[in-house]
């Protein structure tokens, strides 16, 4: 997938479509500038960053999905030294310490367990871009 290369590139990596969605909605209400790309699962994210592309500016990560979920692709990013350094902040369903701990322990950058309400989930979508891109 080819991105316009004056704009941020946030990598969305998670199967949920409703979810994915909501994270569309989210920056539709942002004044940032970005290419949203949507991956279904840490397969797609580390074919995606080892096409070499573009390095994305974030990654929304979620935990649980198939082929090759969140941790296993944390590890991989972790291990690879090209990747080095990549902003991932995990969003998740998850509200395990266990899963907290493992994630920051493995690079990422922060852990949000998905709000139900889709203004809270918002918030924190626009807050992360604000952190993470428009800085």
């Amino acid at each position: 997938m080819e991105t316009a290369p004056d704009k941020a590139v946030v990598l969305v990596v998670d199967d949920d479509e409703d979810d994915c969605l909501f994270i569309r909605k989210a920056l539709e209400e942002t004044a940032a500038d970005v290419n949203l790309v949507f991956l279904r699962n840490g397969l797609d994210l580390i074919n995606f960053l080892r096409a070499g592309k573009s390095r994305p500016d974030l990654i929304l990560l979620d935990l649980n999905m198939p082929l090759m979920g969140g941790k296993e692709a944390l590890i991989e990013i972790e291990s690879d030294g090209d990747f080095g350094n990549l902003p991932v902040a995990v969003l998740t369903t998850s509200n395990e310490e266990t899963d907290r701990h493992f994630c920051i322990e493995h690079g990422a950058k922060g852990f949000f367990t998905k709000p139900h309400d889709f203004r809270v989930f918002s918030s924190l979508v626009q807050s992360l871009i604000r952190q993470f891109v428009t800085n």
